[in-house]
């Protein structure tokens, strides 16, 4: 967060939360780890909703702070509407200033409110502070899910491998993978940032297309060739008596009843949903 106090007891990294949750379950599910009454979780993100999700059935009170808008949230929708079914609160617009604490511990965080000014880079509205909105919530917790960056610091300086300004590896010059030294490569979250699995294996995968052609290049090789892609065209058939069949929607526990435990939140569908799921169009490469 960059704010002062944040150093102090019961202040937590989301991710850092989570992890430390997963490892520790039963020392959080028996009070041996406990956050506390009220908790304070900061960010807008899939990790923000986690852990603020985790905290609510640790049985604390949680309210999400978030310094843009419910539509300028980075976490999936469905993530976003299940947590306030569970009845977590979320206030727009606010921004921490500082974390208050006591002996060591937190007692509350002060926070400012914002509001929307021009574009920026990400192409969503910057928050600007707004003067004299300063305000404290009283809580005996805070759980920071911002500003996640990859760790570089593992790759020495002296090794000339260029960082950017994002503190990713800079690729590009010369291989899609390639960093500023030739002897290193680079995908993934390390490369783009916070990003998807399947993103990263795709990136895992042109590294290693990139890895093998500079090692064909260094010992006279020809680069390889894959092989073309055979087109196969499976004709569209569909009957005129089809008629268009939306998603099933995924059984899920009532809140009510899953805010208190860590009980699996979607119940799967019966074998007759399943079937009719199935059955659904997949011919996504057909123009209907």
């Amino acid at each position: 967060m960059g704010v002062k106090g944040e150093d102090l007891k019961n202040v937590y990294g989301g991710v850092e939360f989570l992890r430390d949750f997963n490892a520790n379950e039963e020392k959080w599910l028996n009070g041996k780890n406990t956050l506390g009454k009220k908790v304070a979780v900061i960010g807008g993100g899939n990790s923000a909703i986690d852990a603020a999700r985790v905290a609510l059935r640790l049985g604390s009170e949680v309210t999400i702070l978030y310094r843009r808008l419910r539509q300028d949230m980075p976490a999936a929708e469905e993530e976003i509407k299940a947590a306030e079914e569970e009845g977590i609160k979320i206030d727009f617009l606010v921004a921490p200033l500082k974390v208050e604490g006591a002996k060591g511990k937190v007692t509350g965080i002060t926070c400012q409110r914002m509001k929307l000014g021009d574009f920026d880079s990400s192409g969503r509205k910057r928050p600007v502070p707004v003067e004299g909105s300063e305000f404290t919530l009283k809580v005996d917790a805070v759980i920071s899910a911002i500003g996640q960056v990859p760790d570089v610091s593992f790759i020495d300086a002296k090794r000339g491998v260029e960082i950017n300004k994002w503190d990713c590896f800079a690729v590009g010059k010369v291989y899609e993978s390639g960093t500023t030294n030739p002897r290193y490569f680079a995908g993934g979250d390390a490369v783009t940032g916070p990003d998807t699995a399947i993103g990263a294996i795709a990136a895992g995968h042109q590294a290693a297309d990139d890895i093998d052609a500079a090692i064909r290049k260094a010992n006279g090789e020809p680069a390889y060739e894959k092989p073309a892609l055979e087109k196969i065209d499976i004709p569209l058939i569909i009957d005129e008596e089809t008629v268009e069949a939306p998603q099933m929607a995924m059984p899920e526990l009532h809140h009510e009843t899953r805010k208190t435990n860590f009980v699996e939140v979607e119940l799967g569908f019966k074998r007759e949903d399943a079937i009719k799921e199935a059955c659904r169009c997949l011919r996504c490469d057909a123009a209907v």
